[in-house]
């Protein structure tokens, strides 16, 4: 895996549906500290990363952002062949100065909303990411240690908490969900990777697109047919929020 998604804060300042740091139906404000930031840098500095991913919630919010990207592009730069990214919604005027000043590094805004009358925001369609497969008898048997093409788009995750994950999407499943999956370095991600997808995937959203794209396939035509039914009443993309029973139980559980 050569992209690495570095949370540093899970706070943010939208709400969008089906966001996949989930600041949408749990939210939280944490933040990195910069022991931990030197701690990934430690790590990451030695991992053939081609690019390192400044994520949120929104990461600038974080009152120490300037000294964590000024960090992180030190060590892209040490690499060579290693770019610094930062995502931001930029729905901040400070956020709007803040990219505007930063130099070196690939600024993505994300996501593209339009801001609704009295605050908030009105995303685009997103992947209804709390519609756990595991809730739908067409995925009861398949192998969800296999994950999905996400794991390659944005590479592994180290989150707010200092956890490893093999896919961008862990964190926050892990978090809602209790399964205590994370793992403490790069080189234990690398001996629990599969057992980590396996406890995952099944509650994670995104892993219908493989199946509806063709990129996984289903044994039985049954399995197809009832899928195909079933995203008639849960839809892989919308504005609107999704949340499956495995979701609604969890958040319940969570929320005490």
């Amino acid at each position: 895996m050569q992209y690495i998604e570095f949370d540093v804060t899970n706070a943010c300042n939208l709400k969008c549906n089906n966001c996949t740091r989930r600041c949408d139906i749990f939210p939280r404000n944490d933040f990195i500290d910069l022991p931990s930031l030197y701690r990934f840098l430690d790590d990451a500095i030695f991992f053939p990363f081609r690019r390192i991913v400044i994520m949120g919630g929104e990461p600038t919010l974080h009152p120490e952002i300037e000294t964590i990207c000024s960090e992180v592009k030190k060590v892209c730069d040490y690499k060579r062949n290693c770019t610094p990214i930062i995502v931001t919604n930029c729905h901040d005027p400070k956020s709007v100065e803040f990219v505007d000043e930063l130099t070196g590094f690939d600024v993505r805004k994300e996501p593209k909303t339009k801001i609704k009358k009295g605050g908030g925001a009105r995303p685009q369609d997103f992947w209804t990411m709390n519609v756990a497969p595991i809730d739908f008898e067409e995925f009861q048997d398949v192998p969800f240690h296999m994950g999905c093409k996400q794991m390659n788009r944005c590479g592994f995750q180290r989150s707010v908490y200092g956890k490893y994950y093999v896919c961008s999407m862990g964190g926050p499943i892990d978090e809602i969900f209790g399964l205590g999956v994370g793992s403490d370095s790069l080189e234990q991600l690398g001996k629990t990777g599969w057992d980590q997808l396996n406890a995952v995937c099944r509650y994670c959203g995104r892993l219908r697109v493989e199946y509806d794209l063709g990129w996984a396939k289903f044994e039985h035509d049954w399995q197809k047919e009832s899928f195909e039914k079933n995203c008639e009443l849960w839809p892989l993309k919308s504005g609107k929020k999704y949340l499956s029973p495995s979701w609604e139980e969890a958040l319940r559980r969570k929320h005490g």
